[in-house]
């Protein structure tokens, strides 16, 4: 643990805040190919860094039982590069950044809803909803999109709204995390509760294509 940093907000100097994935996953291996090798990611991100920021690397507190201890070693050999604790508040590091940028992870779309501005380099299902979708940090600069952050109010737009709109109207309420990290996922309510959603889905998918219902 000694290879994390917890700072203390708010920092005297401005971040961009990368939020690493667990690998391997679907997001990320699936998703974001080819965008999968986070280090050389974050060395493209460092390289394009300006000056007057430092690139905060959040790891993923799933991820942290699975992690060699050299890959934490590359990061930190990266200039500009502050290695953070899964265990600091996201929410809190969101709020006080720059600029918020992720693969293809949710946090994108979690930073938006705080007025933050957000990035995804790799497709994903919330890309109308975000300021920064589809960024390829070894084409554009990562100095060029927080320019394009100055003056963001944080206010959501009319496409906006009504995007997070129909999402909410097409969610289901439950938990569907890690058991070890989120025991209250194995909940018996929990569980019912997310198993009637995916057989909702289903069913629903299966009388547009004439399968047969669960």
């Amino acid at each position: 643990m000694r290879v994390f940093t917890n700072p203390q907000l708010p920092t005297k100097k401005s971040f961009v805040l990368f939020l690493l994935h667990k690998q391997p996953e679907s997001s990320i291996n699936v998703q974001g190919t080819p965008f999968c090798n986070q280090v050389e990611i974050i060395r493209a991100l460092a390289r394009t860094l300006p000056l007057d920021h430092d690139l905060y690397v959040k790891e993923h507190i799933v991820a942290l039982p699975h992690r060699p201890f050299g890959f934490y070693a590359e990061l930190k050999r990266i200039p500009g590069v502050c290695l953070i604790t899964p265990f600091a508040d996201t929410f809190d590091l969101m709020k006080h950044s720059t600029l918020v940028v992720t693969i293809t992870g949710t946090a994108a779309f979690e930073a938006t809803l705080l007025g933050r501005p957000a990035a995804t380099i790799a497709p994903v299902y919330f890309e109308n909803f975000i300021k920064f979708p589809r960024f390829n940090p070894f084409k554009t600069p990562l100095g060029q999109l927080i320019k394009e952050t100055y003056g963001h109010n944080g206010e959501l737009t009319d496409e906006q709204v009504n995007f997070f709109a129909s999402f909410l109207a097409q969610s289901y309420s439950g938990e569907v995390g890690d058991a070890f990290w989120f025991p209250w996922s194995m909940d018996h309510n929990n569980i019912s509760q997310v198993a009637n959603g995916f057989l909702d889905i289903i069913n629903i998918y299966s009388k547009r294509n004439k399968w047969a219902t669960i």
